[in-house]
């Protein structure tokens, strides 16, 4: 009898070794452990006498012996005690084999229940939190051979490659009783819900892990997001550290060696929207950092079939064609993706869309028109720093389709390019000094006695015949026709001749002072006012509209509150608005000139009652009064356009009346197109190159199509420029700034 019933023990420890080590590895480092206290009881249902012993282990064999001295061999009991200190939460396994009946108890809650005579194994996996944790064992002998083992070991879980292994915790710090899980892929929105039926909604905490198997050395980028706290090891090693409350987006370039990857993810969520993402993504089919990633739909409402693409800005004029093969060149939309590191701070997203458009950071929608129309957008969103996500969705209905989205850190920011022109500046100022470039200085100006008549005041005259104006040393600077009034300034005797010093208005340049604005060496401080002859006028800057009313238009007449014509006009013409409401404000005397605030007209007809054309096809009007209560049209020029020197109101009226600017808006908005085509358009896009076009005098081999004959023009026009600029709070202006060899 006694024979079999060690064979029956030897046969049952050994299956439960065998059980044990093919599902599971014990650690036995991750709990520090007390003595185990043993009290004996000389009688069964733990009565009779007692005799206390301390022990490293419980792992007796007494066979048919007594325990302890003064306990018998058979009919006895025992209760053994120890309170072990868990370093990390997780699953653990009390695992043993006893003859006879055996209790174990955790923290007072029953787990083993063998407890009638006979040889039992037993194995119990039982979740503990950090901390200290009471183990209670029970144990009776009734006759025959006595024994008991008793492990408690934590288990280490075999990781897989398809799958997160993950504990969910009822708390921030990984305490209580845990509930494993395991999802194929991290990827939990749980909101305001709780992860699991066993944990509460709020704050609770998680650890999740899994193997990676890399083929050969690659580069990978470990992405996701989470809200709240984050941390991730690869082999041990921390890679993303993010540990305090709020949402983020995370990445972290690495490189795993040929071979086997353990990746581990501690996770908490204290409140609020709870979202946990990870990623191991090789870095060749990422999308580049600060790289858009674009998917175009062959429908509206982001569906249908796709083409993508990548783009380094999201910039793009498509008009009326297809924005990529295969998509259609209306009716069609997009999503473009971005994940850019930001510094954190105050961010600005601007641009403008035709037609619809949305823009999510991260996750959240700051930009909403998704409606057929134009617009344009201006709006302020903090951030923190590190990786954040822009999402933005567009569709386009009909005609021209057009999108700009730049999100920048709010500031003034100045960016500076250089464009070099394969010519001399020696070589350019000679060719220039051909047309005889013009300009108000007065360097002193004389005409002969004999070619002025004098009135009857002697402080004027007129001149008697063409006469040419010259300096003291018989520099020219330029002629007056018969007849012209002159005002005396002085006399003078020079080469043998009397002449009378003349007040002059516009007269030939020297080279000297050609050379001094023709040579961009003369201005080159980033902080001066000069500098702003450089800014391109192509750049539309999306600026804000409440800024622009408030600070720059709030007292410019009819331009008054009219921001979103001009931001409307500089996005669907890539026009800086700072140049069209300097050029506008320029021409219409800060908008109250006639033909800004509005000349009432009708068509002009002959005798017979047709209606008479120009030579270059366009109507004549006939401009009538202001209070005239019969008028064809009511028409608005904003930048002068065709309203030349001669006949300035009625050829900017005609002008105005061919293209229909019947309103205000319209001025702006299409006269920005004839503003902008004539010099922007023909690669003249700042106002030093609409003076000097100095990439024709390589081209052409002459001064061609410049806009004054003034040599200070372009330096006159930065002074509004920069008047504008200071009033602004955050804008980014683009310089283009020459180069001669």
């Amino acid at each position: 009898m006694i024979r079999a019933k060690w064979l029956v023990a030897s046969v049952l420890a050994l299956f439960m070794c065998l059980f044990t080590s093919s599902e599971y590895a014990i650690s036995k480092a991750e709990a520090s452990e007390s003595k185990w206290t043993v009290t004996y009881y000389s009688k069964l249902n733990f009565t009779g006498s007692t005799v206390q012993k301390q022990a490293d282990r419980i792992n007796y064999s007494w066979g048919t012996s007594n325990p302890v001295k003064g306990i018998p061999q058979n009919r006895f009991s025992a209760k053994m005690t120890k309170t072990i200190s868990v370093s990390s939460g997780g699953a653990y396994r009390i695992s043993g084999k006893a003859n006879d009946g055996v209790r174990v108890y955790v923290d007072g809650k029953k787990q083993v229940d063998d407890w009638k005579s006979g040889s039992h194994i037993f194995s119990k996996d039982v979740m503990l939190s950090k901390g200290e944790h009471k183990i209670e064992v029970h144990y009776y002998d009734q006759t025959g051979t006595a024994y008991i083992t008793v492990d408690v070991n934590k288990v280490a879980v075999k990781l897989s490659t398809e799958q997160w292994t993950g504990l969910l915790f009822p708390s921030k710090n990984f305490t209580g009783t845990p509930v494993s899980t395991s999802v194929k892929s991290l990827n939990a929105s749980w909101g305001s819900k709780a992860p699991h039926t066993k944990i509460p909604a709020g704050t609770y905490s998680a650890v999740y892990q899994k193997k990676v198997v890399v083929a050969k050395d690659t580069k990978y980028i470990l992405m996701g997001k989470a809200n709240d706290g984050i941390r991730i090891y690869v082999d041990g090693k921390k890679q993303v550290d993010g540990w305090k409350p709020g949402t983020r987006n995370f990445e972290k370039n690495l490189t795993l060696k040929k071979g086997t990857h353990t990746i581990k993810v501690q996770y908490y969520n204290e409140s609020g929207s709870a979202r946990l993402q990870v990623d191991l993504k090789e870095a060749s089919t990422v999308t580049p950092l600060g790289k858009w990633d674009v998917t175009f739909y062959d429908q509206k409402e982001l569906k249908g079939s796709r083409v993508k693409q990548t783009a380094s800005k999201l910039n793009y004029k498509w008009g009326t064609t297809s924005p990529a093969s295969g998509i259609p060149s209306n009716g069609f939309s997009a999503k473009f993706v971005k994940r850019t590191n930001l510094s954190g701070g105050t961010y600005i997203i601007s641009g403008g869309a035709n037609d619809g458009i949305r823009v999510y950071v991260n996750g959240k929608k700051q930009i909403d028109y998704w409606k057929n129309g134009t617009y344009t957008f201006n709006q302020e969103i903090k951030l923190d720093p590190g990786i954040a996500i822009i999402e933005v969705r567009y569709y386009d209905h009909t005609g021209d389709a057009r999108i700009q989205v730049n999100v920048t850190k709010k500031s003034k920011k100045k960016s500076v390019a250089y464009s070099s022109h394969n010519i001399t500046l020696d070589t350019a100022l000679t060719k220039q000094m051909t047309t005889s470039p013009q300009t108000d200085k007065k360097y002193g100006a004389y005409v002969p006695k004999s070619s002025v008549k004098l009135a009857s005041t002697g402080t004027s005259g007129k001149t008697v015949d063409k006469v040419e104006i010259i300096t003291t040393s018989s520099r020219l600077l330029g002629n007056l026709k018969a007849n012209t009034n002159v005002t005396i300034q002085g006399e003078k005797s020079f080469n043998d001749t009397d002449y009378y010093k003349i007040l002059t208005s516009w007269v030939n340049a020297s080279k000297t002072d050609t050379k001094y604005y023709l040579n961009p060496d003369s201005f080159t401080n980033q902080n001066e006012k000069e500098y702003y002859q450089y800014v391109k006028l192509s750049a539309f800057s999306a600026l804000n509209e409440d800024e622009l009313n408030n600070k720059i238009l709030y007292n410019k007449g009819i331009l008054k509150n009219r921001a979103n014509a001009y931001l409307k006009a500089g996005f669907k013409y890539d026009v800086n608005e700072i140049y069209l409401i300097s050029h506008s404000s320029l021409e219409t005397g800060n908008g109250t000139s006639r033909l800004a605030t509005g000349v009432k007209v009708q068509t002009k007809k002959d005798s017979k009652g047709k209606i008479v054309y120009n030579e270059n096809g366009e109507k004549e009007i006939v401009v009538l009064d202001n209070d005239a209560k019969s008028y064809e049209a009511k028409v608005y020029n904003m930048y002068g356009i065709g309203a030349y020197d001669n006949c300035a109101l009625e050829c900017g009226a005609r002008r105005a009346f061919n293209e229909g600017w019947t309103t205000a808006d319209k001025a702006i908005i299409e006269g920005a197109k004839f503003a902008a085509e004539n010099y922007i358009y023909a690669g003249q896009d700042t106002l030093y190159e609409m003076r000097w076009n100095p990439e024709a005098l390589v081209t052409k081999g002459v001064p061609y199509h410049q806009y004054a004959t003034d040599i200070g023009w372009a330096v006159k026009q930065t002074r509004s420029f920069e008047q504008l600029y200071s009033l602004l709070d955050s804008y980014t202006a683009e310089y283009d700034v020459p180069r001669y060899n």
